[in-house]
């Protein structure tokens, strides 16, 4: 088991690598990108925070929260994955990230990840949560039945779980995902 673990995290970093060398290339694109489209809103009264990989397929997804004066303003998944790589040590570079930003949301006890989430709710002053069950990313989404619970008993947040997948479109039912969101705002 531990093995297999390791290989998924190595394949993963080395992903994560590839895209890095990418993201050079696209970082100037996001810059205008992100100027044209911010997500901030005048109206924010309600601080969102998003559990798991966010739908590559439709980014929108977290605009559909501000019709309603949600903002998601913290989530899991980029955090582990911001650590900067050395592209002139390519083999050392991917050993750090294995050990360093992986561990950081996949490889870690619900324990750790429930204290994560909750600090996180806590330093961002978060309302609400949107917890992705994620067909694609078992890791991450082991725990958050507990972590929903902890939420509510602990900090008194609500929160709501999305089903979908990070990836593949056909793992996700607009009609569902609507009616879910439009009741836990």
């Amino acid at each position: 088991m531990y093995i297999a673990t390791s290989l998924l995290c190595t394949c993963n970093c080395l992903n994560v690598f590839v895209s890095h060398i990418n993201y050079s290339l696209c970082f100037r694109s996001f810059e205008v990108y992100n100027s044209a489209f911010a997500t901030t809103s005048d109206d924010e009264k309600i601080r969102l925070f998003w559990d798991n990989i966010p739908l590559w397929y439709n980014m929108g997804i977290f605009n559909y929260f501000e019709k309603m004066n949600g903002v998601v303003v913290a989530e899991t998944y980029s955090a582990a994955w911001s650590l900067r790589l050395n592209a002139d040590k390519p083999i050392e570079a991917l050993a750090l990230k294995s050990l360093k930003s992986y561990p950081l949301v996949s490889c870690v006890s619900i324990q750790k990840r429930m204290e994560m989430v909750m600090n996180a709710c806590r330093d961002y002053s978060i309302d609400g949560v949107i917890l992705h069950r994620n067909k694609s990313c078992a890791p991450i989404t082991l725990g958050q039945m507990d972590i929903k619970a902890a939420l509510l008993k602990e900090l008194d947040i609500p929160s709501v779980i999305i089903d979908a997948d990070h990836m593949d479109e056909r793992n996700f039912s607009p009609s569902q995902f609507q009616k879910r969101a439009d009741s836990f705002m």
